[in-house]
């Protein structure tokens, strides 16, 4: 008896994890799912924004240089030319020391 009952539980367990269904309970439609590695069309590529640092402010303070730079969010066409930029709230801060002689 106890061999029957191990026997339907494994088997309850693997039908379970067989089955279409998510963790969150909502049933999986495999056919329209789309693969990890789809391939992108050469039109999307050329609108893909890139992220540059740009110079804000520089300033001198008890002997130390201090740079401010601002990350901004450029979206550039097939031939190069700037479409939008768009500064995002990420800022980044150099300092040096200058030397004196």
């Amino acid at each position: 008896m106890k061999n029957v009952l191990v026997i339907v539980t494994i088997l309850g367990i693997v039908a379970f994890l067989d089955t279409p269904f998510s963790m969150s309970g909502h049933r999986v439609d495999f056919d329209t799912l789309v693969p990890a590695m789809a391939e992108v069309e050469e039109e999307d590529l050329s609108l893909v924004p890139t992220l540059e640092m740009q110079l804000i402010k520089k300033e001198v303070i008890d002997g130390h240089v201090i740079e401010t730079y601002q990350e901004i969010e450029v979206t550039k066409d097939e031939n190069g030319d700037v479409i939008s930029s768009v500064p995002t709230s990420k800022y980044e801060y150099l300092r040096y020391f200058i030397s004196k002689p």
